[in-house]
């Protein structure tokens, strides 16, 4: 039972290890970029209070228990920022989940494992679980977005061309696109329909998935209605600007391949060979957690990899 309890901490922090390596795989967008929308975005809508949403989030919803109230308190975007990963949970499920992962790892590795004083750092890796696979979950969602968007601009593009309004593009794309830009599009042409301006479906359409490549459709539409000019041609260019950055961004991504790798390999070396010498040898292994100046090595080894990860991050990361 020791053994089991022991191999599932290990796996929880080997794979805490291996998310934060895969992050560097993962493409960041420039915050100055997203500054900038944002705060063209508010200026035309008014700043959006994050606070409130997730207060009137917690009236709407009544079944929200202790634990997401907790979790909303803590993080007012909570449940917005579950609604952009697409994962079916609500905040009080994501709640619980996390208080009983930090309950439940503390508890097992007090009862079973040596080193009590550590169980609270084992609840809190495993309680942290719920929020990388969320997270990892939201930027791959996102993403799709500039994957699937440049086709759908040239779908518009054609369908204007061919003499259809505005609205009917928004429709076709909802019903050609894959997902998640088409429900995005078709919830977009529904507003319309119920009388809700284009401008203001536009902007909640980039609040709800706040990709860079959707906000600067969104705004390219609005002030071209606002303007004046040939939408089909500023459709047209935004998709050519979107298909030469992912050609790009993939040239980067092959030239840093190595570098990437190199950052995964040493960041999961250590614990995958702390795991491997505990079981050959658990008693030359066992004298590094028992040891007074085992607990030092250990402490100066676990910010040695923080410190190694952040720079190897900060070098293989090109912003595109």
């Amino acid at each position: 039972m020791v053994a089991i309890a022991l191999a599932i901490c290990i796996f929880g922090f080997i794979a805490t290890i291996i998310y934060f390596a895969a992050t560097m795989f993962i493409e960041q967008k420039s915050p100055d970029t997203n500054a900038r929308l944002n705060r063209i975005m508010n200026s035309k809508n008014g700043p959006s209070d994050s606070a409130s949403n997730a207060n009137s989030y917690l009236r709407d919803q009544g079944d929200v228990n202790w634990a997401g109230q907790l979790i909303v308190k803590a993080f007012p975007r909570a449940e917005e920022f579950l609604r952009q990963s697409g994962v079916p949970l609500r905040v009080g499920g994501f709640g619980s989940l996390t208080v009983g992962l930090l309950l439940g790892a503390t508890i097992l590795h007090v009862l079973f494992l040596p080193f009590k004083s550590f169980a609270i750092l084992t609840g809190i890796g495993l309680a942290c679980l719920p929020y990388m696979y969320v997270s990892w979950k939201r930027k791959k969602r996102l993403g799709k977005f500039s994957e699937y968007l440049p086709d759908a601009l040239s779908m518009m593009c054609n369908a204007l061309k061919a003499g259809q309004s505005l609205n009917a593009c928004f429709n076709l794309v909802s019903e050609q696109a894959p997902a998640p830009l088409g429900p995005e599009f078709l919830r977009c042409y529904e507003e319309q329909n119920l009388g809700i301006t284009l401008e203001a479906a536009l902007l909640e359409m980039s609040k709800r998935a706040p990709n860079v490549d959707l906000k600067f459709f969104a705004m390219a539409v609005i002030l071209q209605r606002q303007t004046g000019g040939d939408l089909c041609e500023i459709l047209d260019k935004i998709a050519r600007l979107i298909r030469e950055r992912f050609q790009i961004h993939g040239m980067i991504m092959a030239l840093t391949g190595e570098g990437r790798l190199s950052g995964a390999v040493l960041l999961g070396l250590p614990p995958v060979l702390t795991g491997v010498m505990f079981v050959l040898n658990p008693e030359y292994i066992m004298r590094l957690f028992s040891h007074p100046i085992g607990h030092q090595m250990l402490a100066g080894a676990a910010v040695a990899q923080v410190l190694g990860f952040f720079w190897i991050k900060k070098i293989i990361n090109i912003k595109v």
